[in-house]
Protein backbone atom coordinates (compact mmCIF):
# COMPACT_ATOMS: atom_id res chain seq x y z
CA UNK A 1 0.00 0.00 0.00
CA UNK A 2 2.94 2.32 0.94
CA UNK A 3 4.25 1.59 -2.52
CA UNK A 4 1.03 2.12 -4.42
CA UNK A 5 0.62 5.67 -2.29
CA UNK A 6 4.28 6.77 -3.86
CA UNK A 7 3.67 5.74 -7.03
CA UNK A 8 1.09 8.01 -7.28
CA UNK A 9 3.08 11.42 -8.26
CA UNK A 10 0.54 13.85 -9.70
CA UNK A 11 1.82 14.77 -13.29
CA UNK A 12 -0.30 17.90 -13.19
CA UNK A 13 1.77 19.16 -10.63
CA UNK A 14 4.77 18.07 -11.93
CA UNK A 15 4.42 19.83 -14.86
CA UNK A 16 3.54 23.08 -13.52
CA UNK A 17 6.31 23.08 -11.79
CA UNK A 18 8.42 22.62 -14.84
CA UNK A 19 6.05 25.40 -16.21
CA UNK A 20 7.40 27.64 -13.64
CA UNK A 21 10.47 26.85 -13.99
CA UNK A 22 10.74 27.77 -17.45
CA UNK A 23 9.12 30.64 -16.86
CA UNK A 24 11.23 31.99 -14.18
CA UNK A 25 13.94 31.34 -16.54
CA UNK A 26 12.82 33.48 -19.09
CA UNK A 27 12.57 36.48 -16.99
CA UNK A 28 15.80 35.37 -16.05
CA UNK A 29 14.23 34.77 -12.42
CA UNK A 30 16.95 32.93 -10.94
CA UNK A 31 16.43 33.01 -7.72
CA UNK A 32 12.82 31.34 -8.38
CA UNK A 33 14.20 28.91 -10.42
CA UNK A 34 17.00 27.48 -7.83
CA UNK A 35 14.11 27.91 -5.12
CA UNK A 36 11.80 25.75 -7.16
CA UNK A 37 14.55 23.54 -8.25
CA UNK A 38 16.12 22.53 -4.26
CA UNK A 39 12.21 22.56 -2.82
CA UNK A 40 11.39 19.89 -5.84
CA UNK A 41 14.48 17.94 -5.74
CA UNK A 42 14.47 17.32 -2.05
CA UNK A 43 10.01 16.36 -2.40
CA UNK A 44 10.96 13.57 -5.15
CA UNK A 45 13.75 12.41 -2.89
CA UNK A 46 11.59 12.14 -0.12
CA UNK A 47 8.95 10.15 -2.21
CA UNK A 48 11.26 7.69 -4.37
CA UNK A 49 13.52 7.00 -1.33
CA UNK A 50 11.46 5.66 0.84
CA UNK A 51 12.30 2.43 2.14
CA UNK A 52 11.18 2.68 5.32
CA UNK A 53 8.42 1.46 7.57
CA UNK A 54 8.91 4.19 10.16
CA UNK A 55 9.93 7.86 9.81
CA UNK A 56 10.58 10.53 12.55
CA UNK A 57 7.31 12.52 12.35
CA UNK A 58 10.03 15.53 11.84
CA UNK A 59 11.24 13.96 8.87
CA UNK A 60 7.55 14.01 7.64
CA UNK A 61 6.87 17.75 8.64
CA UNK A 62 9.71 18.78 6.58
CA UNK A 63 8.94 16.95 3.59
CA UNK A 64 5.52 18.51 3.75
CA UNK A 65 7.08 21.99 4.11
CA UNK A 66 8.84 21.48 0.85
CA UNK A 67 5.53 20.67 -0.90
CA UNK A 68 3.91 24.04 0.92
CA UNK A 69 7.34 26.04 -0.69
CA UNK A 70 6.74 25.25 -3.89
CA UNK A 71 2.72 25.51 -3.98
CA UNK A 72 3.42 29.17 -2.08
CA UNK A 73 6.15 29.81 -5.25
CA UNK A 74 3.54 29.18 -7.16
CA UNK A 75 0.76 30.49 -5.74
CA UNK A 76 1.52 33.77 -3.61
CA UNK A 77 -1.72 33.55 -1.50
CA UNK A 78 -0.59 30.83 0.34
CA UNK A 79 0.15 31.15 3.83
CA UNK A 80 1.46 28.40 6.24
CA UNK A 81 2.02 27.60 9.67
CA UNK A 82 3.34 24.14 11.55
CA UNK A 83 2.85 23.83 15.23
CA UNK A 84 3.96 20.72 16.37
CA UNK A 85 5.62 20.36 19.89
CA UNK A 86 8.90 18.98 19.70
CA UNK A 87 8.04 15.31 21.91
CA UNK A 88 5.85 14.96 18.95
CA UNK A 89 8.19 15.50 16.33
CA UNK A 90 10.22 12.61 17.77
CA UNK A 91 7.58 9.98 16.96
CA UNK A 92 8.04 7.58 14.59
CA UNK A 93 5.02 6.84 11.65
CA UNK A 94 4.28 5.57 8.79
CA UNK A 95 5.90 7.26 6.19
CA UNK A 96 3.73 9.57 3.76
CA UNK A 97 0.80 10.42 5.79
CA UNK A 98 0.37 14.25 5.96
CA UNK A 99 1.72 14.61 2.22
CA UNK A 100 -1.95 13.81 1.16
CA UNK A 101 -3.89 15.83 3.96
CA UNK A 102 -1.97 18.53 3.45
CA UNK A 103 -2.40 18.15 -0.97
CA UNK A 104 -5.90 17.96 -0.15
CA UNK A 105 -6.04 21.49 1.65
CA UNK A 106 -4.24 23.19 -0.97
CA UNK A 107 -5.96 21.61 -4.37
CA UNK A 108 -9.60 21.43 -2.99
CA UNK A 109 -9.33 24.48 -0.42
CA UNK A 110 -7.17 26.84 -1.38
CA UNK A 111 -7.53 26.92 -5.10
CA UNK A 112 -11.06 26.63 -5.45
CA UNK A 113 -11.35 29.65 -3.69
CA UNK A 114 -9.98 32.89 -4.47
CA UNK A 115 -9.79 34.74 -1.30
CA UNK A 116 -8.60 31.26 0.27
CA UNK A 117 -4.78 31.40 1.57
CA UNK A 118 -4.35 29.53 4.79
CA UNK A 119 -3.29 25.83 5.53
CA UNK A 120 -2.56 25.38 9.02
CA UNK A 121 -0.40 22.09 10.53
CA UNK A 122 -1.04 21.32 14.40
CA UNK A 123 -0.23 18.59 16.79
CA UNK A 124 -0.93 18.11 20.75
CA UNK A 125 -1.09 14.98 22.60
CA UNK A 126 -2.98 13.93 25.83
CA UNK A 127 -1.12 11.37 27.05
CA UNK A 128 -0.50 8.77 24.79
CA UNK A 129 -3.37 9.90 22.43
CA UNK A 130 -1.60 11.65 19.53
CA UNK A 131 -3.24 13.89 17.08
CA UNK A 132 -2.20 15.86 14.11
CA UNK A 133 -4.43 18.47 12.27
CA UNK A 134 -4.47 19.93 8.83
CA UNK A 135 -7.11 22.81 8.37
CA UNK A 136 -7.26 25.14 5.70
CA UNK A 137 -9.65 28.43 5.32
CA UNK A 138 -10.84 26.89 1.75
CA UNK A 139 -14.61 26.08 0.65
CA UNK A 140 -14.68 23.36 3.51
CA UNK A 141 -17.54 20.82 3.49
CA UNK A 142 -21.03 20.08 4.56
CA UNK A 143 -21.92 17.81 7.48
CA UNK A 144 -23.33 14.90 5.00
CA UNK A 145 -20.67 15.41 2.43
CA UNK A 146 -18.28 14.80 5.63
CA UNK A 147 -20.38 11.96 6.75
CA UNK A 148 -19.97 10.41 3.56
CA UNK A 149 -16.23 10.62 3.23
CA UNK A 150 -16.04 8.90 6.50
CA UNK A 151 -18.26 5.79 5.83
CA UNK A 152 -16.17 5.58 2.66
CA UNK A 153 -12.66 5.40 4.67
CA UNK A 154 -13.75 2.00 6.29
CA UNK A 155 -14.95 0.39 2.97
CA UNK A 156 -12.98 -0.91 -0.21
CA UNK A 157 -11.37 1.63 -1.77
CA UNK A 158 -13.81 4.63 -3.65
CA UNK A 159 -12.21 5.85 -7.20
CA UNK A 160 -14.43 9.57 -6.36
CA UNK A 161 -12.02 9.60 -2.78
CA UNK A 162 -9.18 8.81 -4.42
CA UNK A 163 -6.56 6.66 -2.80
CA UNK A 164 -4.90 9.14 -1.29
CA UNK A 165 -7.32 9.82 2.00
CA UNK A 166 -8.29 5.85 1.98
CA UNK A 167 -4.30 4.82 2.14
CA UNK A 168 -3.73 7.00 4.90
CA UNK A 169 -6.73 6.40 6.95
CA UNK A 170 -5.87 2.05 6.11
CA UNK A 171 -2.28 2.44 6.70
CA UNK A 172 -2.67 4.25 10.65
CA UNK A 173 -5.27 1.20 11.28
CA UNK A 174 -2.77 -1.38 10.54
CA UNK A 175 -0.09 0.15 12.24
CA UNK A 176 -1.72 1.93 15.50
CA UNK A 177 -5.09 -0.69 15.35
CA UNK A 178 -8.81 0.07 14.72
CA UNK A 179 -9.53 3.46 16.59
CA UNK A 180 -6.36 5.12 14.64
CA UNK A 181 -7.09 6.90 11.51
CA UNK A 182 -8.64 10.01 9.81
CA UNK A 183 -11.74 12.55 11.00
CA UNK A 184 -13.03 15.27 9.44
CA UNK A 185 -14.70 18.58 11.08
CA UNK A 186 -15.65 22.44 9.95
CA UNK A 187 -12.48 24.21 10.71
CA UNK A 188 -12.51 27.62 12.39
CA UNK A 189 -10.55 29.14 9.79
CA UNK A 190 -13.71 28.38 7.33
CA UNK A 191 -12.57 25.43 5.62
CA UNK A 192 -11.69 21.78 6.44
CA UNK A 193 -9.97 20.08 9.67
CA UNK A 194 -8.39 17.04 9.17
CA UNK A 195 -7.64 15.14 11.91
CA UNK A 196 -4.97 12.20 12.26
CA UNK A 197 -5.48 10.73 15.42
CA UNK A 198 -3.64 7.54 16.71
CA UNK A 199 -2.55 5.95 20.16
CA UNK A 200 1.43 5.71 20.83
CA UNK A 201 2.26 2.38 21.99
CA UNK A 202 3.84 1.64 25.56
CA UNK A 203 7.62 0.56 25.85
CA UNK A 204 10.61 2.68 24.58
CA UNK A 205 8.77 5.90 23.97
CA UNK A 206 8.65 7.69 27.70
CA UNK A 207 11.18 9.45 27.61
CA UNK A 208 9.82 10.85 24.02
CA UNK A 209 6.33 11.47 25.61
CA UNK A 210 8.07 13.31 28.82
Amino acid sequence: RLKQLQSQINPHFFYNCFSFITSMAKLKNMEAVIGMSHNLSRYYRYTTRQERDLVPLAEELEFVTHYLEIQNMRMSRLQYSVSVPQHMRRLEIPPLLLQPLVENAVLHGIEREAAAGIVRISGFSSGREMTLTVEDDGRGMMPEEIAEIETKLGKAMDEEMGCGLWNVHQRMRLRFGGDAGLSFAPSPLGGLLVQLKWVQAAGGTEDILE
